[in-house]
């Protein structure tokens, strides 16, 4: 009985990938690089790329997990400055918002190191800073730090950065300093761990957490 349902679980999970995937190529959209990750293991759900047009399907699979749990944990791969991804922030925010404490959300960068101590990324060092910016926001303002995100998708390619920051009540300067820091390398450098040990490589990617 318990190999019967690891099979329909597997194929649960083969069926919401197509239907995520079809519907990412339906609408024209194509994540930043050329790599799309999709695991159709027995134990875990999709990894997939996230636009506003597959949030309903999404909140389907959300509303589908709480029936049997407490908790989903969700996990965006980003590059912060890839338009696509920006996209998907701005599609997931109002499910964040509607599930609260329901869902377990991490965000997550995808850089590299770059063997002199810094880091790369495909849109380039400003893309960098953002990551560092973002990632000590979300240490030191949980509360506030996806909505900076939110408002900074706008105009996410602008330099500007500090008027969201201050409209949140973001300490600009205590920002700043931490990025300037070795603190600040070293928050950037622990987030990427995970996309890097997964190869994700495509911006935006969601990771849903595996079926219990």
């Amino acid at each position: 009985m318990q190999r019967i349902w690891r099979y329909l679980k597997s194929q649960l999970a083969v069926i919401m990938c197509a239907v995520l995937t079809v519907a990412l190529l339906g609408a024209g959209l194509l994540p930043c690089s050329s790599t799309e990750i999709v695991d159709y293991s027995a134990e875990d759900m999709p990894i997939a790329p996230l636009t506003e047009e597959l949030s309903s399907p999404l909140r389907d699979v959300i509303v589908e997990k709480l029936k049997t749990q407490d908790r989903v944990k969700l996990d965006l791969f980003v590059m912060s400055q890839c338009p696509f991804a920006v996209r998907a922030e701005q599609a997931l925010a109002p499910i964040l918002k509607e599930f609260g404490d329901q869902i377990d959300f991490t965000l997550y960068f995808i850089a590299s190191e770059d063997g002199s101590g810094g880091f790369t990324s495909l849109h380039g060092q400003p893309e960098v800073a953002e990551d560092i910016r973002q990632a000590v926001m979300g240490k030191y303002y949980p509360n506030k730090y996806f909505d900076y995100i939110v408002a900074r998708a706008a105009n996410y390619q602008d330099g500007d950065w500090e008027q969201q920051a201050l409209e949140l009540g973001i300490d600009v300067e205590r920002v700043r300093a931490i990025v300037a820091s070795e603190e600040g390398e070293k928050l950037l450098w622990a987030n990427i761990q995970k996309g890097n040990e997964l190869g994700i490589r495509a911006s935006p990617t969601l990771l849903i957490e595996a079926w219990s």
